[in-house]
């Protein structure tokens, strides 16, 4: 069986047991994620060397495999009819080569069905400022992000640019123009293409990741000069966003770059999947924080330990906490109890606010800040 067929047979094999992440490893059985468990294929035997081999030929580009000798480990998305686009890493464990293949959504999805919160449908067709969708790995940050992109394809005429590594999910022109670039294929980098994105005359800039500095002060000099900015972040919460930005700088540094953030900062996203109450999968649950006049002061002044109190009482802005979204999903029966405390950060102050007990503390702004 050639390496096309054999992943088909086993993305089939997945779509009908609800499988999210396939596993392939050199003299090993392949497995498959569903309901957060993984679970063998019947009927298939050892993935041998060879088949790796070929597995990895036929998903590999050249700059992929020069990125895999070179890393040891390579990110890349492709094609599989029936399946959509499916984003793959290959890498190498005890100098054999092994694979996770993830299943993506065939369709952008709309806001509706990923239970997105309204706000950042009105905060997508804004005309420039920063937006950052944060969250862990497999979080579902992307395709919250592209279902932005999305909204604004659907309803303005913009010139829209991606930077992403890699490409997840394929954009056709509607009212917009976009021009998607892959990272090693198309650029070298976050970096570098930012620097000549701006002579490409874009009205927003979609950019996979912030990674490091160079890419955040690159995302802030754009949406300071009137663009808008979107892109994802790998934080679970809001402070702690905060504190992974200010990370990439020096301590001397950060209260200039809080003020910098009060001024271009539009919005803040975090979320995380819990498993539904009932059947297989996951809704997202959602923390925001949108810059109000009184949130930007407070960023200035460096009293972001008193965000989780504004967010907590800041509905009329669109804002929540992640305690406050979770019980609103226990509360319309999505999720189960126990997988509400699960996912809270503070389960604590849950329990407190669930006998009508606000608690406003949040983190340290001196741990955050690094003084």
């Amino acid at each position: 069986m050639n390496a096309h067929d054999y992943l088909k047979k086993c993305l089939d094999y997945m779509e009908t047991h609800k499988g999210t992440d396939l596993y392939l490893k050199t003299d090993a059985k392949p497995c498959f994620r569903s309901a957060n468990q993984l679970r063998l294929f019947e009927g298939l035997n050892t993935t041998t060397h060879e088949e790796m081999t070929r597995i990895a030929e036929f998903l590999m580009q050249a700059h992929h495999k020069n990125q895999l000798e070179h890393d040891k480990s390579v990110d890349l998305s492709f094609a599989i009819e029936g399946h959509g686009r499916l984003r793959a890493n290959l890498f190498y464990q005890q100098g054999q080569l092994s694979c996770v293949i993830r299943v993506a959504w065939r369709e952008i999805p709309s806001f509706e069905a990923l239970r997105i919160p309204p706000i950042l449908k009105k905060w997508a067709l804004a005309e420039r400022g920063l937006i950052l969708i944060a969250g862990a790995a497999s979080s579902g940050k992307s395709t919250t992000a592209n279902a932005m992109i999305n909204q604004i394809n659907q309803n303005v005429e913009k010139h829209i640019i991606t930077i992403e590594d890699p490409v997840e999910f394929l954009h056709v022109n509607k009212r917009s123009l976009i021009n998607q670039r892959e990272v090693g294929q198309d650029t070298p980098g976050f970096a570098s293409a930012l620097r000549f994105a701006t002579r490409q005359a874009p009205d927003v800039i979609f950019i996979g990741e912030i990674r490091d500095a160079e890419t955040f002060i690159s995302a802030m000099a754009a949406a300071e000069i009137g663009r808008l900015v979107i892109s994802t972040v790998h934080a679970r919460s809001i402070m702690h966003v905060f504190e992974r930005l200010l990370s990439f700088f020096p301590p001397d540094e950060r209260s200039r770059v809080l003020v910098d953030i009060s001024y271009n900062l539009n919005l803040i996203a975090t979320q995380r999947l819990v498993p539904i109450a009932r059947g297989h999968g996951y809704v997202p649950a959602f923390e925001i924080l949108t810059m109000t006049q009184m949130v930007a002061d407070m960023v200035r002044q460096q009293r972001l330990d008193k965000l989780t109190q504004v967010m907590q009482s800041g509905a009329a802005d669109g804002m929540q906490s992640l305690n406050q979204s979770l019980v609103g999903l226990k509360n319309e029966g999505l999720i189960s109890e126990i997988e509400m405390y699960r996912a809270s950060d503070r389960p604590h102050e849950l329990s407190l606010s669930m006998k009508g007990i606000q608690f406003g503390g949040g983190e340290s702004s001196k741990k955050i800040l690094g003084n």
